[in-house]
């Protein structure tokens, strides 16, 4: 059984209304965690969803927005109810009554009855929540007001104004307790005549709240632009501490929801998955049945640093909103991609939202993020990120607050920047002082940017309208326009003095600076939608001066990535996972892919081992397996050659074992399975043959 959800989103806790229990929402399973265990309850139906609760005999009701069902656990069936007279957007169960609602309308029933007969207990303004106590409904008003009535009664009473608007109410007997989108958390102890807004709650809002005995609240601060985590109060919301968790400030944007059962406390840290504190929040444990949630996704770029480590950068960018909209952190990983770390520490925009990432050719991490005039960098051996502010140092050419959505370097320590407003930025201090350059068209917005050498390629494009392609070969002094043939392109690269550009749906070349374009496109699908390419060279010595490179073009998609040798016709797909990104590194030979989900990785060999396939009438060594001993054995056969060196590859031709030995060698394969291996010997004569050898284990 497998509890735990490989998606971004580990899962969703289903509360109770009433608070007796929950469960935890995954691929539409629902389950309960006993101790660190996962429990299957019930799968329910396929669907969308407005709500989902829990009644106090722990059955489970769901709502869509024309129906209503509820799974009878005495009968182990869903029952289909009346709906009522509305279009549901809010569900939840009190005592034995169902309540529904469709922002403007609340009805009621009871559901004991064999007859569902539908009251109305509100009409009136737009309200954000309800809550039913006793005999009473609070609704917390968009219009910046909490009323309540004793249900049955059409008078209402006004018991708070707020400062923005309500979103989340909750009342446990004396303790009433309102979590505000912009104003943190009001609190009453005498029935709703006098509050508190508590103190200690960062600036910004609560939009969910939980109270639990007579004088606790757990209240989840979030506003439109970030999630700044959990917080608790133990006397009635006068004030608050945060809960603490070791999480990243990026997880931590990222939490969603708080359960407790007894004396425990359950968190969903959203792509993180779920912890578990048994002392109100002073530790916390994992409790994700061993997934590994500590990896990118939502990925926007992968980069390799000098120090072969590879650096991705989870983010979405644009503008946010929605609030869930934004970054998950920079992630580090020193093995391929096999475990991660974050490295964002101190780095913390405004908006939460990381457009860009680069490391200089001095080995610093530059990050442009969505907040306008400003860059931030971790300099080489620092774990502090610094916030520099580009537009200072800038007395013409900008409007003085332009987004950076682009990032390049260049050699030694010349880094550029594209903007959506003002053009493309340059800095020759690794980030520090800025210049604008101007590449004859004024300050318009910059889509793409590579360089290569001395030299620079744009392309721009901005709110106004696409406006072309331009290319520098000073630095950025002086700027010449490509002919682009009218195409509009989204970005281009120059690959040994071969130009590939793109657009959403094709892919062109051209060997002469952009005067005449040769579309490649060839036999992609026509409903691709081209994210962004990558380029593996292969033997450049052998090219001659009037060949076109030899090499294999990647390119990532929506519907899978590709690649293409550039000297023949026709794509490959070697994926069919969506990706935002592909990266080829020539040293580790990985393919890495990067999409909304997922992040993996894929050998790729430019000189495979298959063409060395050994020679039959030159039998130069034998290799064999020994089941007894668990290991492979190679022994030279020549009386005149001597063995260098002996490669063992996998199945997929991935090197998983490297030796300098001599002319006879067991290698343990104590730790692999059985399969296909690859057994590749190089002789100091500098022949190199292979053989492919089957082991059953």
């Amino acid at each position: 059984m497998l509890p735990q959800s490989n998606g971004f989103w580990k899962g969703d806790f289903i509360n109770s209304s009433e608070s007796f229990d929950f469960r935890v929402l995954i691929n539409n399973s629902l389950y309960k965690i006993i101790d660190e265990s996962w429990i299957l309850d019930i799968e329910i139906p396929y669907g969308e969803y407005r709500a989902i609760d829990i009644d106090r005999n722990t059955n489970i009701w769901l709502f869509t927005s024309s129906n209503i069902s509820i799974w009878d656990r005495d009968e182990s069936k869903w029952i289909s109810i009346s709906s009522p007279p509305t279009s549901i957007m809010f569900g939840k169960v009190f005592d034995n009554y169902v309540y529904c609602g469709n922002s403007v309308n609340i009805y009621r029933a009871d559901y004991t009855q064999s007859v569902i007969d539908w009251e109305l207990v509100y009409e009136g303004d737009l309200y954000e929540d309800f809550y039913v106590h006793e005999n009473k409904i609070y609704v917390a008003k968009y219009l910046f007001e909490v009323i309540r009535s004793v249900i049955g009664s059409q008078s209402w009473e006004s018991i708070l104004t707020t400062p923005t608007s309500p979103a989340k109410v909750v009342v446990n007997d004396g303790l009433i307790s309102v979590g505000t989108f912009w104003d943190g958390v009001f609190s009453s102890v005498d029935s709703g005549y006098t509050w508190v807004n508590g103190e200690g709650m960062p600036g910004g809002g609560a939009e969910d709240l939980i109270i639990r005995n007579e004088n606790e609240i757990y209240a989840l601060a979030k506003d439109q632009h970030s999630t700044k985590g959990w917080f608790y109060s133990n006397n009635s919301g006068i004030s608050f501490t945060k809960l603490s968790i070791d999480l990243s400030p990026w997880a931590i944007n990222q939490m969603r929801g708080l359960q407790i059962r007894r004396n425990e406390i359950f968190i969903n840290a959203g792509y993180r998955g779920f912890y578990k504190s048994n002392n109100n929040g002073e530790s916390w444990e994992e409790i994700n049945n061993g997934y590994n949630n500590n990896k990118p996704h939502h990925i926007k770029k992968i980069i390799c640093t000098i120090n072969n480590e590879l650096l991705v950068l989870s983010s979405l960018g644009g503008v946010p909103l929605p609030w869930y909209v934004g970054t998950w952190g920079i992630f580090m990983s020193a093995d391929n991609g096999i475990s991660w770390e974050e490295i964002s520490h101190n780095l913390i925009p405004d908006f939460m939202i990381i457009e860009d990432i680069i490391e200089t050719g001095t080995g610093d991490i530059i990050v442009a993020p969505y907040d306008p005039g400003y860059l931030y960098i971790l300099k080489k051996d620092s774990i502090e990120w610094l916030k520099i502010n580009v537009i200072e140092n800038i007395v013409q050419g900008t409007y003085g607050g332009s987004t950076i959505e682009l990032l390049e370097s260049g050699t030694g320590e010349t880094v550029y920047a594209g903007t959506f407003w003002d053009g493309i930025l340059k800095s020759e201090d690794n980030g520090k002082t800025w210049e604008v350059l101007d590449y004859g068209v004024g300050n318009r917005g910059v889509q793409h940017i590579f360089t290569v050498k001395q030299e620079i390629y744009i392309v721009s494009n901005d709110q106004s309208g696409y406006v072309g392609i331009f290319y520098s070969t000073d630095l950025g002094t002086t700027w010449q326009r490509i002919n682009d043939d009218g195409i509009k392109f989204k970005g281009i690269v120059n690959f040994d003095s071969t130009l590939f550009a793109y657009t959403r749906t094709n892919i062109y070349k051209s060997h002469d600076i952009g005067v005449t374009w040769e579309k490649i496109t060839e036999n992609l699908p026509f409903e691709i939608e081209i994210r962004s390419i990558d380029f593996a060279s292969i033997d450049l010595k052998t090219k001659s001066q009037n060949d076109v490179i030899n090499g294999t073009l990647f390119l990532a998609s929506s519907i899978g990535t590709f690649k293409k040798d550039v000297k023949t016709f026709g794509w490959e797909k070697i994926s069919d996972i969506e990706v935002n990104c592909v990266y080829y590194s020539e040293t580790s030979q990985l393919i890495h892919y990067g999409g909304i989900e997922s992040f993996f990785s894929q050998y790729y060999n430019t000189n495979p081992i298959g063409t060395l396939e050994y020679n039959k009438d030159i039998p130069l060594f034998n290799a064999f397996y020994s089941n007894e001993s668990d290991f492979m054995v190679v022994e030279n056969l020549s009386k005149t050659q001597h063995i260098k060196s002996i490669s063992l590859y996998n199945s997929l031709g991935q090197k998983l074992t490297w030796e300098n030995t001599g002319d006879y060698y067991s290698i343990n394969m104590n730790s692999l399975e059985s399969g296909l291996y690859i057994i590749s010997v190089k002789y100091f004569g500098g022949q190199l043959y292979a053989k492919k050898l089957m082991v059953v284990k």
